[in-house]
């Protein structure tokens, strides 16, 4: 809709469009809100802070990359822009404005570049907190160039690189401030003081030449400075020396400080200047740096310093001065390059105070000329001196003394050593040979030359000591030596891990006695040592052969390498840990040889990488984890250290054991393995009475665990398990089962025997069973404990037995006791008997008991005996029986439970069952002896009861029974009901004793709703509303009276909605309750008729107002109150105005009133009268077909003259184009005539034109009429800027071994060439080339061409472009990624070049005769780009992208350019595939000037439809825009045209010509505004203007009819007529829905704001709600902001609020405009 446009177009006009300020001037600015928290896509953004490495400079706290970013904030945010490094301006060879109000900080770094102020207000400090610090200009350039404002240079370098170059520039201007120079360095390049403005003040520095211009005195004024030379130059003569110094002061010669003739007209040379009392002085005093004392004698002026703190003393001329004590104060003596002497043995004798002695000119000198000469006498106080030169000795008796400068030829010390008086990093050299001098001395004394103090970073260390005297005691270590002085560590102290405490040296052993050894190769070597342990880990890198035995302790600590410990014949090695300290290491690797012992402890928890055994070894494995263990065993457990007391095995990674007679060979290593206590677990089925793994002897087993001992079995033993006797058990002591779980003891065919005690085996706890799985095992004696609740029988499973030696079993009662006596275990015949505990059947139904009897193996046959039991007592059924089943049908057992029983009897073992519940259940009743009941049919509701059914029967078996409800209470009486409704009637039988009642069935029955009839509806009248509801009094049905809300409802509705009487009305009626149950209507409608009156008018502002004018007759038009929008579905219906009565003064009107289209038509009269204020009143009655008559009041006063409302004219945008051009775009006024004038010129109605650039005034009023009074004139200033030209030097280049082209006599397009002239407009005066350096022809390089000039013409604003002079390798055949041809024929080609590129394409650059050059370049996708360049600047650029689209970029001499583009149809599909815009194959530069603005022609293919086209452009900002180009030459802004990251965007359809345009304004307060490039954005679209040429005002407010004016121009309403400026727009706004067009001049908030333009938008929907805590979800707005937040729009004000009420600004319309539409 609005933003979806494919070329909306603004009329020219708009280039230079009125302000949005309404009559009377923009609206007053509101209370702005926290835009800085409004994060916006084209707000300006701050430069990211950087780190300080990478940081050129800092303002404030914020660190910048690049130079620009500082200056930007500096200039912006003032305060002080610090150098952290060198650095440079973009482009050294332009000027670079730093106009600003702000402190720039050298800090000792070079700021490279030309620093320009403008002619504006501004104030520049310099200063240098460094050392160093300057600002350098090259080539022949300015470094400082001031035009304007104030500035002070503090410190610093101003540096050229030519004595005949500028340094500094003032004065030029009159714009030119106050200049102040308190210090700095210009010793290369001048000063320069120009004839118009500004003063200059300077006080101190060092100048190599200053030049002053002027007429007048006191411009310049001098109290301080050194010159070399000083230029004084007025028209005509030159200025006399006195005028420019201030009062009291004076030139004197800089090497003989006599006053130099200030009358002299010559240039002053080698001067200073200086204080006239200074002149005769040979001692100056400053005090607190301020006010300045002079002395004819150097003993008055010491005595006044010692009563200072901080002065300075300073030698004007050579002294010879008296012995002289000082004992006091605090000063600095500076001896200013002079000589201080006296003809005593101590010239300067300190005794006290603070004396500290500079030289800040150099050669200053302090002598005695006795035989026992001291320059200084130090005896007590400080001395500090930082210079000069002492021939004479410098003698320390006694206080303190430091020396940081100056030249000593004696140093005598009575204080001690000379190396306390030197600083650090420094130290005493001889001033010819600078050979260093130990200053560890207490006197130095050389009879030729001076010591100096230099610097001395580096010791140069013999000894420990450095031939300055210091001695090293910071030592450096490595390999236990010092680095820098080489000295041995005593390794006097050695930590726990092995690190010397003093050089670091890693120590890996340690012996018994202390001693420590860099590795355990060493510590094995020796003799006396038999002990080792590790402190660090260590490497063997061969093997090492014990001479002695070692006990060695690895200690947490690690050896490693290809070596090993090897354990010969004779030999031991023990491995262990002495303490629960030490933790487990890696002894490595161990060899033990034939006759060689290797033991290791059983505490031993460390790890031997590689164990490598022979057979005859003796190796006792009792700890340790091996990785590896090889060499030759045929048993791997005969190394483990096992006896009587030891079960050791070697246990695997996964937990496992390795087997005991497992075989080590170096084929087959033990791998992994741990020495551990053997666990006899993991035992195969095939393990007998020996562990597999330990080799021990077991006696039992549990599963796969076995044991050597019965008693541990048992007391591991788990609940349910089973051990396995694996040998007879004949121990002293018998088995003792004494642990309480229930668990199985095997015989397995043992026998148990009997102990001293007469048992084998005794119970004294839990319920073990004994069982014999092999059979034969006899126990001798079985005893249970007398405290046990247990029997015999408890320790027999089921089916198992104890039998006697004489086969027998025992018996029940035999079981029932505690002993037995050599008995066996053995299964019973019968094992088990399966059979049902329980059973059902059916009455008179059949059933049979079946028994299954599993015997013991060999057992005979089985016999069965029945039993019932009534009563606790067995009756036998029939007779014995071998089958297994019972048949219970037989016994016709009645419903109910029953009980039997049965013996089984094999080989004489008899066992009862246990007993046998039957259960037989009632049988169901046969449906065939069942009649249903069935339902009434045809009932009715009566109000009265009514038998629902007809009764059902049974024939035998029960008695049938009824009930409403399938789960209620039955009986059998016949169910009634009242209600109409549906009804259920279920039924059942009841069974008798031995059968069941039957399952609920059930008969659905209806007794129906009574008929009613409707017979009269009433309805009341009502005013109308706009509705159709109608209101109904009362209903009435046919015998029958029913209550309304009770048991009905009823609506009703007229026909229409409008006023009227006997209406037609439908009414609905609606049962409810218990009528709608029983009672049904024949018809729920019903017609009837009501009346609908009018309502009373709506309440609004009656009354409006005309002003007539006396002695004038004319007919008015009156806008009448506009009647107030009704809130739907009101309306007022037909609408007809009628003339109420007019009653105005005699004279005024005699008729002809009428209303046509809302509007009052009042003819008056010419009344040739001076009554003012009311003169009566107009009443209109507005009739409608709805509403009564409303009576509207038209107030007429009278007045003499009308003031018209007048719109000033804005003044135009303009640029020199060669042709006239309007000044201003046309005011307006509400009545009169508007006149112009330029200058002095006639007044005309006609605008002022002018051609020429320059500032213009332009004059306006209004010249009035009978009706109008006159408007007083006024003016405004219309600036027409010079049209920009480049005059560019072109670009050269030559081979190596050639001379380079001569640039002395340039000419106009074939060494330069001029851009930007119109038509028959030339330049006048010349252009200058000359090569920045002179270039080296003889190896390939660049060299910049400078080109500078005298070239002028008033209307063009020129700028000069540097060129370059290529110098490339001169071109060989064969080889390399380029050719040269040279071709001498016809065809006027000079030389080819073929370059193959970086990305594989291929430029081909061919040079005609006539100095054009054609340059080729086919990428490797086919893709061309040729370029022809004229000797005359024109060119021509052809490009065809591998898509197959063409562009065309032709540009003439005067810089002027046309393009064309020809898109192809797979481009454009590819580009909408991709929801991109096609970019065409050319680029283009925008321009200011839209009369030399680069025309674009696009042409799509036919039939592609509406495409984004981009256009690339090398200079694209939010300003620019593209300008469609009408056939008829007319052009206008495509205000939906947007720039891209690398052009402009917009929608074209089949094709069109555009012009680039750089459309930006020049508002000067926008400049480094958050929001300048949004504003730019809209405002160069002409969809909101500044309030002048050079005002946009974006803090201020907004009024309603200002945003109604802005979003019609976006969607192209017409905005031309109107009653007021905004009326058009304000009508537009209300048809759109936009807005309800109420309160034009109220002040626009954000809420507002995003609502209405959300509005113009279509209101498209969000994804989601606005997430700001004060948009509550219910607002107006709430989606405008959801939406808004969704596409960028806004991101709030920060900390998740909106601020909804606060007011709008003019840079947030902007804003929100801008990012909307992008």
């Amino acid at each position: 809709m609005a933003l979806a446009l494919c070329l909306t177009l603004l009329p020219t006009p708009a280039w230079a469009a009125e302000a949005d300020a309404p009559e009377g001037g923009a609206p007053a600015a509101d209370e702005p809100p926290a835009v800085q928290s409004e994060p916006a896509p084209q707000a300006a953004v701050q430069a990211a802070e950087v780190p300080a490495e990478n940081a050129v400079a800092q303002v404030g706290n914020v660190n910048y990359a690049n130079i620009t970013d500082a200056f930007a904030a500096v200039k912006k945010n003032g305060g002080t822009l610090t150098l952290l490094a060198d650095c440079k301006t973009p482009n050294t060879k332009e000027k670079f404005d730093i106009s600003g109000n702000y402190t720039l900080d050298l800090n000792g770094c070079t700021l490279t570049g030309r620093l320009y102020l403008s002619q504006t207000s501004t104030s520049l400090t310099v200063k240098d907190s460094g050392t160093g610090g300057r600002i350098q200009a090259t080539a022949g350039w300015s470094p400082l160039w001031v035009d304007g404002g104030d500035v002070t240079i503090e410190s610093g370098t101003l540096a050229t690189e030519k004595d005949t170059v500028q340094a500094l520039v003032f004065g030029q201007e009159v714009a030119c401030g106050t200049l102040t120079i308190t210090g700095g360095s210009f010793k290369t390049g001048y000063v320069y003081i120009g004839y118009d403005g500004g003063k200059t003040v300077i006080s101190d520095g060092d100048f190599h030449e200053l030049r002053v211009n002027g007429d007048y005195s006191k411009r310049v004024t001098l109290s301080g400075g050194t010159f070399d030379t000083v230029m004084r130059r007025k028209n005509g003569s030159t200025i006399a020396p006195t005028d420019l110094l201030a009062d009291g002061y004076t030139f004197v010669n800089r090497d003989t400080s006599v006053e130099v003739s200030t009358s002299q007209e010559a240039d002053l040379t080698n001067v200073k200047v200086v204080s006239k009392e200074t002149v005769n002085a040979l001692v100056s005093l400053t005090v607190d740096g301020t006010k300045t004392h002079y002395y004819g004698t150097f003993e008055e002026a010491l005595t006044a310093a010692q009563k200072t703190q901080g002065g300075t003393l300073t030698l004007l001329n050579n002294v010879t001065t008296t012995p002289t004590d000082i004992n006091s104060g605090t000063f600095t003596l500076d001896l200013n390059g002079h000589t201080l002497t006296s003809e005593y043995n101590a010239t300067l004798v300190v005794s006290g105070g603070s004396l500290t002695i500079q030289d800040s000119k150099g050669n200053g000198v302090i002598s005695s000329t006795s035989s026992d000469s001291k320059a200084v006498w130090c005896g007590g106080g400080n001395v500090t001196i930082l210079g000069g030169s002492f021939p004479s000795a410098l003698y320390w008796e006694s206080g303190t003394v430091s020396l940081q400068g100056g030249a000593f030829r004696s140093l005598d010390s009575k204080a001690g050593s000379w190396l306390s008086a030197i600083p650090e990093r420094k130290a005493l050299v001889r001033d010819d040979d600078h050979s260093v001098v130990d200053a560890s001395a207490n006197t130095i004394h050389t009879p030729t030359g001076f010591y100096v103090l230099a610097d001395h970073k580096e010791h140069n260390w013999l000894e420990g000591k450095c031939a300055c005297g210091r001695e090293h005691t910071d030592h450096t270590w490595k390999d236990g030596e010092c680095t820098v002085c080489h000295l041995p560590c005593s390794h006097g102290e050695i930590g726990g891990d092995g690190v010397c405490m003093t050089c670091g040296t890693q120590f890996t052993v340690r012996d018994d006695d202390g001693n420590y050894y860099k590795h355990l190769a060493d510590a094995l070597a020796i003799e006396s040592v038999d002990d080792v342990t590790l402190v660090a880990d260590d490497t063997l890198s061969e093997d090492v052969m014990l001479i002695k035995d070692i006990f060695f302790y690895p200690n947490g600590h690690t050896v490693s390498g290809e070596g090993a410990i090897v354990v010969p014949r004779g030999k031991r090695l023990v491995l262990g840990e002495k303490d629960e300290t030490e933790k487990a290491g890696n002894a490595g690797a161990i060899r033990v040889e034939d006759g060689g012992t290797l033991m290791v402890d059983e505490g031993f928890t460390g790890t031997v990488q590689t164990l490598t055994v022979s057979e005859t070894a003796d190796v006792k494995l009792s700890g340790g984890t091996y990785r590896t263990i090889t060499g030759s065993r045929q048993k791997a457990g005969t190394l483990l250290y096992n006896d009587n007391n030891h079960a050791l095995a070697f246990q695997k990674q996964d937990g496992s054991f390795a087997r005991y007679d497992q075989r080590i060979s170096s084929e087959t290593p033990l791998e992994n393995v741990t020495v551990d206590f053997c666990r006899h677990e993991q035992l195969t089925e095939a393990c007998g009475e020996t562990c597999e793994y330990c080799g021990g002897a077991l006696r039992c087993r549990i599963g796969a665990a076995g044991y050597r001992d019965m008693s541990n079995a048992i007391r591991d033993v788990p609940d349910g398990g089973t051990i396995t006797l694996l040998r007879d058990y004949s121990a002293v002591n018998n088995i003792s089962a004494n642990v309480d779980r229930a668990y199985t003891i095997d015989l397995n065919g043992h026998s148990v025997q009997r102990n001293s005690g007469g048992i084998s085996l005794a119970v004294y706890a839990g319920t073990p069973k004994i069982v014999d799985s092999k059979g034969g095992g006899v126990i001798a004696g079985l005893e249970i404990d007398s405290s046990l609740d247990l029997t015999l029988a408890d320790l027999l499973p089921e089916g198992w037995d104890f039998q006697k030696s004489d086969g027998s079993w025992l018996s029940t009662t035999d079981l029932e006791g505690k002993t037995a006596s050599d008995v066996t275990v053995a299964q019973l015949p019968i094992q088990s008997m399966k059979y049902p505990t329980e059973m059902s059947m059916t009455y008179g139904g059949t059933g049979t008991l079946i028994v299954k009897v599993a015997k013991g193996n060999g057992a005979g046959a089985v016999s069965f005996q029945w039993y019932k039991v009534e009563d606790g007592k067995e009756t036998a059924v029939g007779s014995a029986t071998t089958k297994n089943q019972f048949d219970l049908a037989a016994q016709n057992l009645s419903a109910g439970q029953h009980t039997f029983r049965f013996s089984a009897t094999c080989d004489g073992y008899k066992k009862m069952s246990g007993d046998i519940a039957v259960t037989v259940q009632r049988a169901n009743i046969s449906a065939s002896l069942i009649t249903p009941p069935t339902a009434q049919e045809n009932l009715t509701y009566t109000g009265q009861e009514q038998a629902l059914i007809t009764a059902g029967s049974v024939t035998d078996y029960g008695t049938m029974q009824y009930s409403l409800t399938e789960n209620g209470t039955y009986s059998q009486d016949i169910p009634t009901g009242t209600d109409a409704g549906a009804y259920t009637v279920w039924y059942r039988v009841i069974g008798d004793a031995n059968h069941n009642d039957t399952a609920p069935a059930s008969v659905a029955v209806r007794i129906g709703q009574k008929p009613l009839t409707i017979t009269g509806v009433t309805a009341a009248s009502k005013p109308y509303d706009g509705t159709t509801d109608a209101d109904i009094s009362s209903v009435s049905f046919d015998n029958m009276t029913l209550t309304r809300g009770t048991d009905y409802t009823v609506t009703a509705r007229f026909d229409d909605a409008g006023v009227g009487s006997g209406k037609n009305i439908t009414a609905t009626v609606t049962l409810m309750g218990q009528a709608a149950k029983n009672y049904v209507l024949e018809q729920s409608n019903f017609m009837t008729t009501g009346s609908i009156i009018k309502a009373a008018a709506p309440d609004f502002t009656r009354e409006t107002g005309l002003v007539i004018v006396n002695g004038h007759e004319k007919t008015y038009t009156v806008t009448l109150p506009t009647l107030p929008t009704l809130e739907t579905p009101k309306e007022y219906g037909a609408l007809t105005y009628e003339i109420g009565g007019v009653k105005l003064d005699g004279g005024y009107y005699t008729g002809g009133a009428k209303v046509e289209n809302g509007k009052l038509i009042l003819p008056i009269q010419k009344n040739d009268v001076e009554t003012t204020d009311s003169v009566g009143t107009v009443t209109v009655v507005i009739k409608s077909a709805n509403y009564e008559d409303i009576t509207l009041t038209v107030n007429v006063n009278a007045t003499n003259k009308l003031v018209p409302t007048v719109t000033a004219p804005t003044a135009n945008a303009l640029t020199y184009n060669g042709a006239e051009q309007a000044l201003v775009t046309a005011g307006k006024t509400t009545g009169g005539t508007m006149l112009y004038r330029l200058g002095d010129s006639e007044w005309s109605e006609q605008l002022p034109t002018a051609k020429n650039a320059g500032k213009y005034t332009v004059w306006y009023k209004v010249q009035g009429d009978a009706e109008y009074a006159d408007v007083a004139e006024q003016s405004l200033t219309v600036t027409a800027a010079k049209k920009a030209v480049t005059v560019t030097a072109l670009d050269k280049s030559a081979h190596t071994g050639s001379t380079a082209p001569d640039l002395s006599s340039p000419e106009a397009d074939k060494n330069y060439k001029v851009e930007g002239l119109l038509g028959a407009d030339t330049l006048s005066g010349t252009v200058t080339l000359t090569y920045e350096q002179t270039p080296d022809m003889n190896k390939p390089g660049k060299t910049a061409i400078n080109i500078t000039g005298t070239l002028s013409n008033d209307n063009y604003k020129i700028t000069y472009v540097h060129g370059t002079l290529t110098v490339s390798d001169r071109p060989s055949s064969g080889g390399g990624g380029s050719s040269s041809d040279r071709d001498t024929s016809s065809s006027g080609t000079v030389k080819t070049d073929t370059v193959t590129n970086p990305d594989g394409s291929v430029t081909k650059t061919e040079t005609k005769k006539d100095g054009t050059k054609v340059e080729t370049t086919t990428g490797k996708d086919g893709s061309t780009v040729k370029t022809t360049t004229n000797p005359n600047g024109s060119s021509v650029t052809e490009t065809k992208a591998a898509d197959g689209s063409t562009g065309t970029v032709k540009t003439d001499k005067n810089g002027n350019t046309e393009a064309e583009t020809k898109v192809s149809a797979k481009a454009v599909e590819d580009a909408k595939k991709n929801g991109e815009a096609v970019k065409a194959p050319m680029e283009v530069k925008a321009t200011r000037d839209s009369s030399t603005a680069p025309t674009v022609k696009v042409e799509l293919p036919k039939g592609t439809g509406e495409t984004k086209v981009e256009i690339p452009v090398t200079n694209v900002k939010p300003g620019t825009v593209a300008v469609l180009v009408h056939a008829d030459g007319t052009e206008e802004i495509v205000k939906n045209s947007l720039p891209t990251e690398d052009g402009i965007q917009l929608p074209v359809n089949g094709g069109a010509t555009v012009k680039i345009v750089d459309n930006s304004k020049d508002f000067i307060d926008i400049r480094d505004h958050w929001a300048e490039d949004a504003i730019d954005f809209v405002s160069a679209r002409g969809l909101v203007n500044g309030m002048s040429a050079t005002i946009y005002a974006p803090n201020a407010s907004t009024t309603r009819a200002q945003l109604w004016t802005i979003l019609a121009r976006q969607n192209d309403a017409d905005l031309n007529g109107g009653a007021t400026w905004f009326e058009n727009a304000q009508n537009w706004a209300k048809e759109k829905g936009i807005s309800d067009g109420a309160n034009p001049n109220g002040t626009i908030n954000r809420a507002q704001m995003v609502t209405m333009l959300w509005r113009a938008m279509g209101q498209p929907a969000a994804a989601s709600g606005a997430s700001f805590a004060d948009v509550p979800a219910d607002s107006y707005y709430a989606q405008a902001v959801a939406w808004a937040i969704e596409n960028g729009i806004t991101a709030g004000v920060g900390g998740g609020r909106f601020d909804p009420n606060s007011t709008c600004t003019r840079a947030q319309i902007a804003t929100f405009l801008a990012r909307s539409m992008k």
